[in-house]
């Protein structure tokens, strides 16, 4: 594999872990049963989510022109809906029975570029 398409893959793996962990933090938070008094911080989780993917989706993008990963793809759609989902139940005040929904996908969906990206490791 070129040395400079395998550096930017470590690079996006580095980035869907640290994302993924923080979505997975905000997961956490919203769920724990003082979630009123963790709004505040689990929306910073989630903006730090959105900032790892976001530039991970980026770095892809570059190198993604000739040929796409789909399970890339699927990760960045499923994120890019579990995180207006959150924003829309936060804005609304609605509870987050959808969010946990579109969490579980986006877990799923994860552990499906856990085995392709090799990071198991990290």
């Amino acid at each position: 594999m070129d040395y400079k398409i395998e550096n930017k893959l470590n690079n996006i793996s580095l980035l869907i872990f640290e994302g993924f962990h923080a979505a997975k933090d905000w997961h956490e938070l919203i769920f724990a049963e003082n979630r009123k008094s963790n709004v505040n911080l689990a929306l910073i989780f989630l903006n730090q989510a959105n900032a790892f993917i976001t530039s991970a989706k980026a770095i892809y993008v570059q190198f993604s022109t000739e040929s796409k990963v789909q399970e890339l793809e699927n990760f960045f759609i499923q994120f890019s809906v579990f995180n207006k989902e959150i924003l829309t139940n936060a804005r609304t005040d609605h509870d987050h029975q959808w969010t946990d929904i579109e969490f579980k996908q986006l877990k799923k969906d994860f552990k499906v570029l856990t085995d392709l990206l090799n990071m198991c490791n990290m």
